[in-house]
């Protein structure tokens, strides 16, 4: 054994190989949380950007869109700094933040177009009936915009599945 190889290889004989190679390609119960962390910091950014549309939402949906033009790559160096001291380097709950941070402009501008469909009436109705923001965002919009949100979510974990594989 020359010790160059890494431990994850199989050994003919080995008993514990079949076990480790069925780890590597099934998702642990934190990577199952990935995509639902997204969209759940998604739906209510693109409510509320949808909801109070005035004159400070278009610098935030241009902030949004440069995000996710914004090559992963140029945060390689701030987000290792800043694992390195606070101790998520090399953790899937690490590897959970920067999926969801790099994926989620993707699902507010998606999640947002989704919105925009909704005439803003049903919401105006909505709270004239003595509905609050958060019951006209739990209990009207998110429930009409249902298969946005699956969209949304499928379409996320196309993307971090592919980059799992990169």
């Amino acid at each position: 054994d020359s010790g160059l190889e890494p431990p994850s290889y199989a050994h003919p004989g080995d008993a514990g190989a079949d076990l480790r190679a069925r780890e590597d390609v099934t998702l642990q119960p934190g990577e199952r949380r990935l995509v639902p962390t997204g969209v759940a910091i998604a739906l209510p950014a693109a409510f509320s950007l949808w909801r109070f549309a005035g004159k400070h939402s278009k610098p935030v949906m241009r902030t949004v869109l440069f995000a996710w033009m914004l090559p992963p790559i140029a945060l390689i160096i701030p987000l290792f700094q800043l694992y390195h001291a606070t101790g998520l380097f090399d953790t899937r709950v690490g590897l959970i933040f920067a999926e969801a941070a790099v994926h989620l402009p993707l699902a507010i501008l998606v999640l947002k177009s989704f919105f925009d469909d909704l005439p803003p009436e049903i919401a105006e109705a909505a709270t004239l009936d003595g509905a609050s923001e958060w019951q006209v965002f739990a209990k009207v919009s998110a429930p009409m915009i249902r298969s946005g949100i699956t969209a949304t979510a499928i379409i996320i974990f196309i993307f971090c599945w592919t980059e799992f594989f990169m």
